[in-house]
């Protein structure tokens, strides 16, 4: 038995997936943060890159922080206070640009995702070409649409540790909350498009190489998340 699992599991290939998993983890995190930085940076923000989020700055966000620090019982309470029409106008300004910065983090990790895959799909399925090495990568970068189903389970496990009522978590939540809709409205379809696709790349990759593809999956993303989040990352990027 032994033997025969030998010779249809490829040890070599499941290395290099885990190690190319590993690696992708971090570099999905970074674009996002890019994602992010690029539309801030365009906004006339100020920006400081970290590991896993972005800090970003201006004249306007430091007096509006500094006016909720004067302020806060009327801002909280919604009674009138010296400026409070700038005020209000101001943050209506930021509650924009902070929906567009959240948005270009989101954009950039789906579209980037959405082009390998339909790349993929139309290299395999359509010009009915071989696997390539090229062909891996693009599987690889399909399924960074993991932040969606990710991102509500980390929602659901959040929800019932701290029992707030609220399951839903990520960029995703942040844009519905900004947009006045529920929580998960945008999550929610996300999810279901991310796990359609996932499905359709599990379809098109080689059969013989589907359990290693599979496991070095379920087995580098976590290990990459931990090394980048927890180790490596708070060092190169605190």
């Amino acid at each position: 038995m032994k033997l025969i699992l030998d010779m249809y599991f490829d040890r070599k290939f499941f290395i290099t997936l885990i190690i190319t998993f590993i690696l992708i983890t971090p570099i999905s995190t970074i674009t996002h943060e890019l994602g992010h930085l690029f539309v801030a940076k365009k906004l006339g923000y100020t920006t400081v890159l970290h590991h896993s989020r972005l800090s970003w700055n201006n004249e306007l966000l430091e007096k509006l922080k500094n006016q909720y620090e004067k302020f806060q019982i009327q801002i909280e309470n919604n009674l009138p206070f010296e400026g409070h029409e700038e005020y209000n106008i101001n943050i209506t300004i930021l509650n924009k640009h902070r929906l567009l910065i959240i948005l270009g983090g989101i954009f950039q990790t789906l579209f980037l995702s959405s082009i390998a895959f339909l790349l993929l799909l139309y290299r395999i399925t359509i010009k009915k070409r071989n696997f390539t090495t090229f062909d891996w990568l693009l599987s690889v970068v399909s399924l960074f649409w993991i932040r969606e189903p990710a991102n509500l389970i980390i929602g659901i496990i959040k929800g019932i540790k701290l029992k707030n009522n609220t399951y839903f978590y990520g960029d995703e939540v942040k844009v519905a909350k900004l947009l006045g809709f529920h929580d998960g409205t945008l999550l929610l379809p996300l999810t279901i498009i991310s796990l359609l696709i996932y499905i359709m790349v599990f379809k098109i990759i080689p059969n013989k190489k589907k359990k290693e593809f599979i496991m070095a999956y379920l087995i580098g993303c976590p290990i990459g998340y931990v090394i980048w989040k927890l180790i490596i990352g708070p060092i190169i990027l605190p």
